[in-house]
């Protein structure tokens, strides 16, 4: 148990060690990276019930990938923890509490310094403390707020160049307030679990700068603090149902070592990744998602395959009319065989109305299936079983073998999209997790090759190069019949 100075009169907070740790230093730069039910949120209630007692009248930005985040994951835990320190929100009825959430505050409160003009995503307390909700998805209003504080959520997965572009930026308010000569106001928090991408390694900047300056930056790596409080049987039940590699990430808050020498020094998560590929209507709440705007059940499938022994694996896509290539979902099967995994994606797509395919992939798959008892090749089998759950299919999988740094140019090259006539790649980035985890982390070799050791190495398979070499075959072979005779394919060759 720790008494925590200024949250409660005469009352106890419990805070971990490491809740503890964070809340204490006072610096204006603090970054929290813990493993999940680490309790960051509860630390980020905690640290704003802090910003209330000594910052009233400020406004601070609360920021991240989406206001359903804020709203359906934050906000809940933030109010739990304000609740321990004895404060509700505000009861019009029986004119009681200390705050209001997303409607103006009773005219009797105090007033911030600058009132904002709509409270829809707000919270406002009564000394006149102001919490903004701000999300990524809509980065253009960032520009005209002023703030004096500034916290940011799951900042692993925000792109660092946007942050720093627009957010950033508007920590300025106040400056000449003498009031507000305290370590709080002008600081930058950011609550994250581990990332599992290159981009978002910039999370750890905070540690390096706090070894030059722990006057000004604190950084704090929490794992296994929340123990006592979640129990034995939570981190039992979270081992058992997630993959070593999510369980290694999000639990126990390793961090990934990214390949540097990367066969996609091209790929970009900011431009080919999309976060916000769904359709959203705006509420009393914010966001209230109805479904994935990149997938049109009326159009036809492009699917990709990668044969292995132990791994069958594809991804899923659609070409729209504007070229753009939506890589909509992945589906893998562990030992087991083609059958299953044609089976899983009949399922998925059972309510797709243009029960239309074309099939790419690996030139194995006109090897014959050893697991089938109908000697067909692989390709044969999925034509068949496709039709049989009434889909046509049309194979447009290659026969011979790519010259590696034929491969590695059209790809890149491609993905450059300095060419109109090659398909821009945009891959969901809920859907397609580890065809993204297999693109950043697929190694080159010197002569051009794709390093497959990952598939021999003792790791989960979906996070290895077969997803990558799904897409490989599918885009490759887009771009070059596209391009085939094209006086616009410039320098790079074809077979």
């Amino acid at each position: 148990m720790a008494q925590m100075n200024n949250f409660q009169p005469n009352g106890v907070i419990y805070a971990n060690p490491a809740q503890l740790s964070f809340l204490m230093a006072q610096v204006p730069r603090k970054t929290l990276n813990g493993g999940r039910g680490e309790g960051k949120t509860r630390v980020l209630g905690l640290h704003n019930r802090q910003k209330f007692n000594f910052l009233p009248k400020c406004k601070s930005g609360l920021a991240s990938l989406t206001y359903g985040q804020l709203l359906n994951n934050c906000l809940p835990e933030m109010i739990s923890a304000w609740r321990d320190c004895g404060l509700i929100e505000y009861d019009p009825e029986t004119k009681i509490g200390h705050y209001v959430i997303g409607k103006k505050p009773p005219q009797a409160w105090v007033q911030p310094y600058a009132p904002p003009r709509d409270y829809k995503h707000c919270i406002t307390f009564l000394n006149g403390y102001t919490i903004i909700m701000l999300s990524f998805e809509r980065t253009e209003i960032f520009r005209g707020h002023n703030f004096d504080a500034l916290d940011i959520d799951e900042s692993a997965f925000i792109n660092k160049e946007e942050l720093d572009k627009t957010l950033i930026p508007t920590v300025r308010g106040n400056i000449f307030k003498e009031v507000h000569k305290h370590w709080l106001h002008h600081s930058i928090c950011d609550f994250t679990s581990a990332p599992y991408l290159a981009e978002g390694q910039w999370i750890y900047e905070t540690e390096a700068l706090m070894e030059k300056d722990p006057s000004r930056y604190f950084f704090l790596s929490s794992t296994l603090n929340n123990y006592k409080v979640l129990g034995k049987q939570y981190y039992i039940n979270a081992a058992e149902t997630m993959t070593k590699l999510r369980f290694d990430v999000e639990i126990l808050n390793k961090r990934l070592v990214m390949v540097e020498n990367c066969f996609y020094p091209n790929f970009q998560k900011k431009k080919h990744v999309d976060e916000f590929v769904y359709a959203y209507d705006e509420g009393d709440k914010g966001m209230f998602v109805k479904g994935y705007t990149d997938y049109n059940p009326n159009d036809m499938l492009l699917i990709s395959f990668d044969f292995n022994a132990n791994f069958m694996s594809c991804i899923i896509a659609q070409l729209k009319q504007n070229n753009e290539l939506r890589i909509i979902d992945e589906c893998f099967v562990k030992h087991s065989t083609i059958d299953a995994l044609i089976d899983k994606l009949c399922q998925t797509y059972t309510a797709h109305n243009q029960k239309i395919v074309q099939i790419y992939g690996d030139r194995n798959g006109y090897n014959i299936d050893k697991k089938s008892a109908t000697s067909q090749s692989y390709y044969n089998r999925i034509q068949e079983l496709l039709s049989v759950n009434g889909w046509a299919s049309d194979l447009k999988a290659m026969y011979g073998i790519i010259e590696h740094q034929n491969k590695y140019q059209v790809l890149n090259y491609g993905l450059l999209e300095g060419n109109n006539q090659m398909p821009r790649v945009r891959i969901n980035a809920v859907k397609c997790f580890n065809l993204v985890l297999s693109i950043t982390n697929s190694p080159i070799k010197p002569n051009f090759e794709k390093d497959k050791g990952s598939e021999q190495a003792d790791i989960p398979q979906e996070r290895a190069t077969h997803f990558s070499d799904c897409f490989d075959y599918l885009y490759y072979l887009l771009c070059t019949r596209l391009l085939a005779g094209s006086e616009s394919a410039g320098d790079v060759g074809f077979i």
